[in-house]
């Protein structure tokens, strides 16, 4: 099983669904998701990647 990466810059509890920005990037590399603020505060509450194995 590959070993998964987490980046955490501040707590899961900020987020709001109403107003946050999630997006997920499905690549030949990595899985990445991540969730921001606000467009027009685009700080990063969370995030996770995950190597797809492929190289």
């Amino acid at each position: 099983m590959p070993k998964t990466e987490q980046v955490v810059a501040s707590p899961i509890e900020k987020f709001n669904a109403q107003q946050n920005l999630q997006g997920i990037d499905l690549g030949g590399t990595k899985l990445e998701g991540v969730i921001l603020r606000s467009a027009q505060e685009p700080e990063v509450l969370f995030r996770h990647r995950l190597p797809t194995g492929a190289d």
